[in-house]
């Protein structure tokens, strides 16, 4: 009905509702190829990408099952659900590409409109949940029951083709595929990104950007999205939602009064109760304004093809208000389990099946449902329920553990695990509680990592063998021992170290880290071990998958897979000079950037990939950063430099500048000396600069005037926080080092530190002139310098725009393509063609 219509968006790219049945179309030849007559099952890493998005509904048209594999999970856990339901893999990736080269011929042959048809009742995907027996356990989902999972969002939530379905939910998992497919069943546009995959800041901005209408998440990822908008005050209300739809775990006043206040005070919140086998059971919805009791809050009535009851241990029917089993008839039910298991389900005098979910919880004198926790050993955590046994087992494979035992636990109202091991003290590498941790993350998602390691020499137990939980120490009982080597303090000569515990720091708010630490350990969760990674790719222009330091999250380990990335990056730059181009094609004026304090040239790439067709694009880098070579010490100087360079591709003017940062303040000097040479300057682009309040004084020529919120607002050192212990020799190691920079080449990472220091020594003695040449200021929320500065500085044409991000991420995704288009239009603005 709209083929033109975008109805997918991710982090980095868009499909149409045409280009998805196209290109679903044309992979179903080589999924049913590969499914073959037994129709195995096909398994796709859902990676946040359209390919996977794509290749994901190819199969669900096929008669083949899906097995959605979340590519965050570690490799031996994706192992074996490939194992346990024999799925072969799908290379989406590979099938995109034959699917692009095939363009010319999918547009000149019409599209099979008759593919294999599944029934209602076959197998359409298989969706891993957590074992008892020691393995993760396959819930086979029919295509009558997904279609009806779908279409309860829909109508629980009525939804239109006019929406825009905030989905901050794994993909590679039962709600968020479901939440996906309930998009793509109402038409409506929806908005994939894993929580992930960036910081809840980041992420909160994608959402504001896209104009999201509804956000689907759990409670936990909702409070920081919310609370990022406290501590970023250029993150604006998200204004279009309407819905906040909360997944998977308990749900209480405090969620609710957070997520008015700090997140969308004019939206209604859901509280949702599902289960992978039978669908929803539940939902309630908080209108604005409705005012609630202190607690844990209700997960409301059944849906309309549901009935619900609470049942006491043989099956009885309790009365309402008592605590019971919480049983759901009605509905489309999952077929049973891999391995021909079927569902436990009870059957009641007329006949009625009724599915036994091991939840616990009651119906209130207003007939809603309130969940109170689980029956038996199964722990939800985060949303995803884990049996211990399977956590026993995979604890029994970390080398050194000789016992093991594992339950249930609550801290502050929240679930956990807490693990209770026995150590096999003849093994070849004795290992630790600390160690342990290490090993589990090798083989199970980081939400089953027991929370608490409990070492002893044997685990208690009772004459018959059985744990003897009465003498099992509990977490506040145990005296952690001194590590097995000694702690290495923070080395601040090393200022990559220094900059990750900077990050580390403003995320986890806490002085007291050694560089070995382990960040889990130290009460760091997966999102913030998200965010932390987030600020490290946005400062030093790497992208580090949260896989990569899983295993081992510390500062050291961080700094180092970032000084690894940076090196690789950089070594297939060595000996690049001043400037780079970055994207040649184009008969039109060139653009001429320049990059920040420390940044390398290629830091430009993402914006230029969003500014218009048309002009060439060229960057430009410090002297000595990626050459051998003194820097230059003033912006004067590093000016001259530039525009000796620029000669080079453009002999003679007109000339179109931008800069970022401190590169904004270079740029406006290159225009000043250009001009003084006789050459025309088009325009200046400044990109979020920021004027310290002695330039304020100089370019007014009145000592009195300043910026009125602080001092000095130039861009910040990296360490924030309190004093640093730094021996003497450290200190005069930095200065040693910062004094042969670009005359010795350190690492990458090193290199662009000492650079930056030493760009933000050189900009602190820069005094601007005042120049009447078109300009475009492009500033964050958190710049207080407004038009009363910068008109001090630009006489001629003045344009100002505000564009989304922080000082240091604006020229990152999700905000860069925001800050590109805002450039051509500021262009726009002032005359340039």
């Amino acid at each position: 009905m709209r083929p033109d219509h975008a109805v997918v968006v991710t982090e980095s790219a868009s499909i149409t509702s045409g280009e998805l049945f196209d290109r679903a179309m044309w992979l179903l030849p080589a999924v049913a190829d590969r499914a073959g007559p037994a129709r195995t099952p096909m398994a796709v890493e859902m990676d946040g990408s359209i390919e996977s998005i794509v290749a994901c509904v190819a199969v669900l048209m096929s008669t083949a099952p899906l097995v959605p594999v979340d590519r965050h999970q570690p490799l031996a856990r994706r192992s074996l659900i490939l194992e346990s339901t024999g799925a072969t893999v799908l290379d989406h990736f590979d099938l995109s590409a034959r699917c692009t080269a095939a363009d010319d011929e999918r547009s000149s042959s019409p599209v099979n409109l008759s593919p294999p048809e599944p029934k209602p009742d076959d197998v359409a995907m298989i969706v891993m949940t957590s074992g008892s027996s020691g393995t993760p356990k396959g819930v086979l989902l029919s295509h009558r029951m997904c279609l009806e999972k779908a279409t309860d969002v829909v109508d629980s939530m009525n939804l239109m083709s006019t929406d825009r379905l905030g989905v901050a939910l794994p993909l590679g998992f039962g709600a968020g595929i479901n939440s996906l497919l309930a998009g793509l069943v109402a038409g409506a546009r929806t908005l994939c990104r894993d929580p992930r995959s960036s910081g809840p800041v980041s992420l909160r901005a994608w959402l504001r950007d896209q104009r999201a209408t509804t956000l689907h998440c759990s409670p936990t990822l909702g409070r920081a999205i919310a609370h990022a908008g406290v501590a970023d005050p250029a993150a604006a209300d998200l204004a279009d939602l309407r819905v906040v739809v909360y997944y998977g775990e308990p749900l209480d006043s405090e969620d609710l009064r957070v997520t008015r206040t700090h997140l969308a005070p004019g939206a209604s919140v859901v509280n949702w109760y599902a289960c992978t086998e039978c669908g929803v059971v539940a939902n309630r919805s908080f209108p604005p304004g409705e005012d609630v009791s202190d607690g844990r809050l209700a997960t409301g009535r059944a849906l309309s093809r549901r009935r619900v009851m609470i049942v006491d241990d043989a099956g009885g029917q309790m009365t309402d208000g008592e605590v019971g089993e919480i049983v759901v008839s009605g509905g489309a039910m999952a077929l049973g389990y891999l391995g021909d298991q079927t569902l436990s389900t009870l059957r009641t005098a007329d006949g009625t099946v009724w599915y036994r979910t091991g939840d616990r919880g009651r119906l209130d004198e207003q007939n809603e449902l309130r969940v109170v926790g689980r029956i038996g050993s199964a722990v939800k955590i985060r949303g995803y329920l884990v049996e211990p046994g399977e956590v026993c087992s995979a604890l029994r494979r970390v080398p050194g553990v000789a016992d093991a035992h594992v339950e249930g636990t609550t801290h502050r109202g929240r679930a956990g695990l807490v693990a209770h091991v026995a150590l096999d003290r003849a093994a070849a590498s004795p290992v630790d509680a600390h160690g342990i941790r290490i090993g589990l993350r090798s083989l199970l998602p980081d939400w089953m990592v027991p929370g608490g390691v409990i070492v002893y020499d044997s685990l208690p137990r009772t004459d018959r063998g059985k744990i003897d939980r009465g003498r099992l120490r509990q977490p506040d009982e145990v005296v952690h021992p001194a590590p097995a080597r000694p702690a290495r303090p923070l080395d601040t000569s090393d200022l990559a170290v220094l900059a990750v515990h900077e990050m580390v720091r403003s995320v986890m708010g806490r002085d007291d880290m050694q560089i070995d630490d382990d960040l889990i350990d130290m009460g760091a969760d997966s999102l913030a071990l998200s965010t932390i990674l987030a600020q490290v790719d946005a400062h030093f222009h790497v992208q580090i998958d949260v896989a990569r330091v899983a295993a081992n999250p510390s500062i050291a380990v961080i700094a180092a897979v970032a000084r690894d990335e940076v090196s690789a990056d950089a070594g297939r730059r060595r000996g690049m000079s001043v400037l780079v181009p970055l994207r040649a094609d184009g008969a039109g004026t060139p653009l001429f950037m320049v990059a920040g304090a420390g940044a390398p040239a290629v830091s430009l790439i993402p914006t230029t990939r969003g500014l218009a067709p048309g002009r060439p694009v060229y960057g430009l880098q410090a002297w000595g950063l990626e050459n051998r070579g003194r820097p230059d010490r003033s912006v004067r100087a590093i000016a001259r430099r530039n525009i000796a360079a620029i000669r080079a591709v453009a002999p003679s003017g007109p000339y179109l500048l931008a800069g970022h940062s401190m590169g904004a303040h270079i740029v406006w000097e290159m225009a000043g000396q250009l001009r003084e040479a006789g050459e025309s300057v088009e325009a200046v682009v400044l990109i979020d600069p920021r004027l310290s309040a002695e330039m304020v004084r100089h370019l007014s020529g009145r000592p009195e005037l300043g910026p009125s919120t602080a001092d000095d607002v130039i861009t910040p050192e990296l360490h924030t926080g309190p004093p640093l212990e730094a021996s003497l020799w450290r200190l005069v190691a930095i200065r040693l080092k910062m004094a042969v920079a670009g005359l010795v080449q350190f690492d990458p990472l090193t290199q662009w530190l000492l650079f930056y220091n030493l760009g933000m020594a050189t900009l602190a003695r820069h005094r601007p002139r005042a120049l009447d040449v078109p300009t475009v200021v492009l500033r964050t929320a958190d710049n207080p310098l407004g038009r009363e500065h910068w008109s001090l500085m630009a006489r001629g044409p003045l344009h100002i725009t505000e564009v989304p991000g922080g000082h240091t991420d604006l020229l990152r995704e999700p905000y860069v393509s925001s800050v590109a288009r805002s450039i051509d239009a500021g262009l726009a603005a002032v005359g340039v063609q």
